[in-house]
């Protein structure tokens, strides 16, 4: 059974083996998806043990935001791509 506290040593091992917080984070999103979608489609009466646990509060503080910029390439293909509505949102 997955607990709050199990959460919580698999993303401290998961920090000792030198993974980062972010990855971490993605993978412990993707088993609370998993957890949500299981409480949803088969009506479970559960917790999502995973809820408030993604990312410890220290990572939160010390993850650098990283700013990027597309390319021209990439801003022309993004625009070809999109239908008129969020064309216009993207400009």
């Amino acid at each position: 059974i997955v607990t709050g506290e199990v959460v919580g040593h698999y993303r401290e091992r998961r920090k000792l083996e030198g993974v980062s917080p972010v990855t971490i984070a993605r993978e412990l999103s993707l088993a609370s998806s998993a957890c949500k979608w299981a409480i949803g489609e088969r009506f479970l009466d559960i917790p999502n043990p995973f809820e408030g646990r993604l990312i410890s509060r220290a990572d939160a503080r010390a993850i650098k935001p990283r700013t990027r910029v597309l390319a021209e390439s990439e801003q022309s293909t993004l625009l070809i791509a999109l239908t008129q509505p969020a064309r216009d949102m993207v400009l």
